[in-house]
């Protein structure tokens, strides 16, 4: 069975896997509407409470089982195969949605080269969407089938740096923007009457769906690759 060549290749396969890109895209404006800084404390201890634990124990369990999600359902219970088929459905919606904004991203990064002014109407209502999907997706399934080192590993020890170069690049350009203390001040202020029960006396104004979505989304446990990844590290 094909290995990781190395620990540090596991880990950015498993970033790469793991984080959310919601918790990059959408999740300062989520703060800063729900709270700010205080949306950050039940965040975080959901993180810490339920996402790490669930992360270990998903990571544990394709350690130990080696087998994809299907399998490790089906060696706890063989009538629990069910689930792991279930999961695996989800996970197809989910990278269908991954893979209309990878188009769209690549088409106007595209645009932008060919420096073409392309409005976001313009282009949905056409076919190009189309298009740059099945491109996205071919070019999702070739890195698959050139194997863990060749393919997965070799674009992971590629795209996570670089991803990060671009991160760290966009927050240092954002504050030479105007409006970026006003924005930071949007995301971090803490307002502490969210987290306070509404007079309905129901729910409070953090809505625990809501919380509960974003620490999962943060780690993605419950996601099969977490189970998949750790199967293919090499034996002690």
């Amino acid at each position: 069975m094909e290995t990781w060549s190395s620990r540090l290749g596991f880990l950015l396969a498993a970033i790469g896997s793991a984080v959310d890109l919601g918790n990059i895209w959408r999740f300062s404006s989520v703060v800063g509407q729900n709270g700010g800084g205080a949306y950050l404390i039940p965040y975080l201890l959901a993180v810490f409470c339920f996402g790490v634990p669930l992360m270990i124990l998903e990571l544990a369990v394709g350690r130990h089982i080696k087998g994809d999600v299907v399998s490790s359902f089906g060696k706890i219970r063989t009538s629990f195969q069910i689930f792991g088929w279930l999961v695996c459905a989800i996970v197809l919606l989910i990278l269908s949605y991954y893979l209309v904004i990878t188009g769209w991203t690549l088409a106007y990064l595209i645009f932008y080269l060919m420096n073409l002014d392309v409005t976001f109407p313009e282009f949905t209502s056409s076919y190009q969407p189309v298009l740059y999907f099945v491109f996205s997706l071919l070019v999702t399934g070739l890195v698959v089938s050139l194997g863990v080192r060749k393919g997965i590993e070799k674009i992971a020890s590629i795209m996570i740096p670089f991803a990060l170069i671009i991160l760290i690049a966009m927050a240092v350009y954002s504050t030479t923007l105007s409006g970026f203390g006003e924005g930071l001040s949007f995301f971090l202020t803490p307002i502490f009457q969210s987290l306070a029960i509404s007079r309905s006396g129901v729910q409070p104004s953090v809505k625990l769906s809501s919380l509960c979505q974003w620490a999962l989304g943060f780690l993605s446990p419950t996601v099969p690759t977490l189970t998949k990844i750790p199967a293919y590290l090499a034996p002690r």
